[in-house]
């Protein structure tokens, strides 16, 4: 598992996948079969959620031509500078199209922002939790003099409180890009 970056490329998401299975492997026998099969079930279901909450992300980037809002406030007032500076009518009626249609790709925007960052801030607190995952284990198999049962209980809750949050985030951030992509 250790290697397997090196074979292929991996997204981080995946890398820390590999390292929290090696040593959730490694420290097999301080844990007993039951706990690692629970725990590799946890595991699989974070990096599945991660992997669905970059699908309605890569989406919305994709759809939205990727600019931010700071970019598109930008481009709207630069166009309305220009529209200003239009001696000709039809001229700035044409302005008027262009600013009508950056104030809608503004405007849209604006509303997926917030699931947007939703969605990476989960994915932020996947990633901390498969680096968590592996830093335990690794620390519970260095020293394994370590009270063994209250940690891998507390680590087990904590992989399962952020899969169902995960869950919950990816079922509003789809909801909300998929209602204003359409």
């Amino acid at each position: 598992m250790r290697g397997a970056a090196h074979l292929i490329a991996l997204s981080r998401a995946e890398q820390l996948y590999c390292e929290a299975v090696a040593s959730l492997v490694d420290a097999e026998g301080a844990l007993g079969e039951a706990v690692q099969r629970d725990m590799v079930g946890h595991l699989n279901d974070l990096l599945e959620t991660h992997r669905k909450l970059e699908a309605p992300l890569r989406r919305q980037r994709a759809a939205s031509g990727g600019p931010a809002v700071e970019e598109l406030e930008q481009e709207l007032a630069s166009l309305r500078q220009r529209r200003a500076a239009q001696a000709d009518e039809a001229a700035r009626q044409t302005m008027d199209q262009s600013i009508d249609l950056c104030s809608r790709r503004l405007e849209t925007a604006r509303a997926v922002q917030p699931a947007r960052e939703q969605a990476e801030a989960q994915q932020e607190l996947i990633l901390q939790t498969l680096a968590s995952v592996q830093a335990s284990l690794a620390s519970t198999h260095a020293s394994p003099s370590a009270p063994l049962a209250a940690g891998v209980e507390g680590l087990q809750q904590s992989v399962l409180q952020v899969s169902r949050q995960a869950r919950a985030t990816e079922e509003a951030v789809a909801e909300v890009l998929s209602v204003r992509a359409g």
